[in-house]
């Protein structure tokens, strides 16, 4: 190359680099006058051999591909890249006449290779930054995503098969056309359309894509295959939406779906409660059940057409559309899949280990999705208690549907008057006395009940709405309005009661706002002279020098419920009767029933009193429901003395039940 040449392009190439310099985001790259002195001469001199044929094709293109991959790795946008190429051209093409005629007539071939490396360049970059984002694993990207788009880069680079560009039969369009699919979607059609849109353009861009590169059209295949990539994260943008909305109402989406959609198929109600019951006290082995279970679903049913998975705890549901999916696989799956854990949980596990109820879709369009709702957790439990010999129990449910709705009903009516109660900020306050055992004189003592009316007067008893207050997570608004009616009716209670009993959920000792309401109810019987006991069946939250800290005063004190029921922690027990947190226990009702008719239980019931004596509880025993129990009660201080001569008096027993009294409202009491 003649100096005259070299002179000119690197003229040129000053002019590319000053037009450069006018980018702030490319310019920043070209750090001194030094730096871009060398690559003016470097390209010149590189350019001028290859317009004068002293190179070939292919050491052009590799020349340009490695200088296209420091651009690229500099994240130079490809428009600012070719924006100069068209500069160059422009500049070679305005000084042709001062080229000799060889190197005149290459300028549309060299310029043509350049572009061609540089699309190249960032074809590969572009894809390989997408495969590391898709395989860093955030985002909502699925394997079947990834998979693709490696099948799609080695069909360019490595020339191998392309991917399925049909995006009806691609893994992720197969599962786009499925029945989970389509509930998952259920009432939200702008967010499948935008699924369905961008999966499409997403195939039709690589496809288009894809015969250009063959072609040798590099440069008109580079601006597809960025669409690929920006389609492939604004459909995982979308799948994440979706995937979010279903997780957090997954439940209410297929029921909304079942009760407003035909479809001939079953609703395969599948648990576990049976088997987890039996492995309670290994939390690890209950995780492993249910993940063997959840792995075998999601292996055969994750991608079938016709089926719809929803998970919840333990349980699952399997939406079938036998028009496109036969029962006779389900069957199938249902007995290996009991089998095998069957085979892994035994000795551990009594049959049935997967209880499996059946019914039928159509069933349930009259009922409410609150109602269905109920009606499932029903199916759980009736399922739960049922026995098999064999691994796997089916039933079909449909003949206790009537049954279910019938408890259903009463369920969600006392629901409602719970939230009615909670609405009012009352409830209606019953209270039992408590009796000296001895004497059979009333002590002044009695514990106060909670109850509700309905709409016909009839009162509602604590054993049908405290079940469902905890189930449906109102146990601390609850027992705010409890306190709130307590402290309301104190004056009322001062008139008869000497000191009250009262019970709380265990959960709402966490509670700040039922923490205060209990500190100012204390407070405000003291000034009415009447002690305050509060029941409790978790101990553990005495033990915690906070809780005590924020309840001890002069005049709270604490009871132990359910003395003797097998949950107690005797050790702790007596760890808070030294610390004096504890004062009372009372005696399981269910151990006093049982202790007529069992010399075994009397034994216990010997040795649960004699405890709670000799750490110097009073105590009170509650079921109290006829002579022969009391006599049998009575005769109890007798036998201990024998063992323990400084134990208390039997006059210190006291009784609670009903040979004594039957739970009465407050102004039963008020009269009397």
């Amino acid at each position: 190359m003649s100096e005259h040449i070299k002179d000119i392009l690197n003229d040129v190439f000053e002019r590319f680099y000053i037009t450069i310099l006018k980018d702030l985001y490319a310019s920043s790259f070209l750090r001194s006058y030094t730096m871009i002195a060398r690559l003016v001469s470097r390209q010149a001199d590189f350019l001028g051999r290859a317009l004068a044929s002293n190179v070939d094709k292919e050491e052009i293109f590799g020349h340009y591909l490695a200088t296209a991959k420091v651009h690229w790795n500099l994240r130079i946008h490809e428009k600012a890249i070719f924006d100069m190429i068209e500069f160059l051209h422009e500049e070679l093409w305005n000084i042709r006449e001062k080229l000799p005629p060889s190197a005149r007539e290459r300028i549309p071939e060299v310029i043509g290779i350049i572009r061609e490396a540089y699309a190249e360049a960032y074809i590969q970059g572009i894809l390989e930054d997408a495969l590391t984002v898709l395989g860093s694993g955030s985002g909502f990207f699925t394997d079947d995503h990834v998979l693709w788009l490696e099948d799609f880069y080695r069909s360019l680079f490595e020339n191998e098969s392309p991917p399925e560009f049909n995006p009806q039969r691609c893994k992720l369009g197969r599962w786009l056309n499925s029945l989970t699919f389509e509930v998952m979607c259920y009432r939200a059609s702008d967010l499948r359309i935008k699924i369905l849109s961008t999966h499409k353009d997403l195939h039709e861009a690589a496809k288009l894509a894809y015969t250009f590169y063959l072609n040798g059209n590099k440069e008109k295949a580079l601006p597809l295959v960025r669409m690929i990539c920006e389609n492939l994260f604004l459909l995982s943008s979308f799948l994440g939406e979706l995937i979010f909305r279903w997780e957090s109402s997954k439940v209410k989406i297929l029921l909304d779906y079942i009760k407003e959609e035909s479809l001939r198929g079953g609703l395969f109600v599948i648990t576990l409660n049976r088997a987890i019951l039996q492995l309670r006290k290994s939390h690890e082995e209950v995780s492993n059940l249910k993940l063997e279970l959840s792995h075998s679903t999601r292996e055969n049913f994750g991608n079938s057409e016709g089926v719809c998975l929803v998970e919840t705890d333990g349980n699952l549901y399997l939406l079938v559309d036998t028009s496109r999916f036969p029962f006779s696989r389900i069957r199938s799956w249902l007995e290996e899949t009991a089998q095998a854990l069957a085979k892994k949980f035994a000795e551990r596990i009594k049959n049935p280990v997967l209880s499996v109820g059946l019914i039928d879709p159509e069933m349930l369009k009259s009922y409410s999705v609150e109602e269905i709702q109920e009606l499932l957790r029903l199916a759980e439990e009736h399922l739960a208690i049922v026995d098999e010999p064999k691994p796997l129990l089916v039933k079909d449910l449909t003949p206790h549907l009537e049954e279910f709705f019938v408890r259903v009903h009463r369920y969600l009516k006392i629901k409602r008057l719970v939230q009615e109660a909670l609405e009012a900020q009352e409830v209606i306050l019953y209270l039992q006395p408590l009796h000296v055992l001895s004497s059979g004189k009333a002590s002044g003592w009695f514990e106060c009940l909670v109850r509700l009316k309905d709409e016909k007067d009839q009162i509602i008893s604590a054993g049908e709405f405290i079940p469902i207050v905890a189930r449906e997570n109102l146990q601390e608004p609850f027992d705010l309005v409890v306190l709130k009616t307590l402290l309301s009716r104190l004056r009322d209670l001062a008139k008869f009661a000497k000191k009250i009993f009262i019970n709380l959920y265990p959960r709402s000792f966490s509670s700040e706002d039922v923490l205060e309401a209990l500190r100012e109810l204390a407070l405000r019987a003291k000034e009415l002279n009447m002690g305050l006991v509060v029941e409790v069946t978790e101990y553990e939250e005495l033990s915690k020098p906070d809780f005590v800290k924020k309840l001890k005063s002069n005049n709270m004190e604490f009871a132990v419920d359910d003395f003797g029921s097998g949950y107690a922690n005797f050790e702790l027990i007596g760890r808070l009767t030294e610390e004096k947190v504890v004062s009372f226990v009372k005696i399981d009702g269910s151990l006093v029933k049982r202790a007529i008719s069992s010399e075994s239980i009397r034994s216990v019931l010997d040795s649960v009193v004699l405890l709670a004596l000799d750490l110097g509880l009073g105590v009170v025993y509650e079921f109290v429901e006829n002579q022969e129990l009391i006599s049998l009660l009575r005769s109890i201080p007798e036998r201990l003395r024998a063992k323990t001569p400084q134990n208390r008096k039997g006059e210190d027993f006291l009784g609670q039940g009903y040979y004594y009294s039957r739970p009465a409202p407050l102004e039963f009491w008020l009269k009397k």
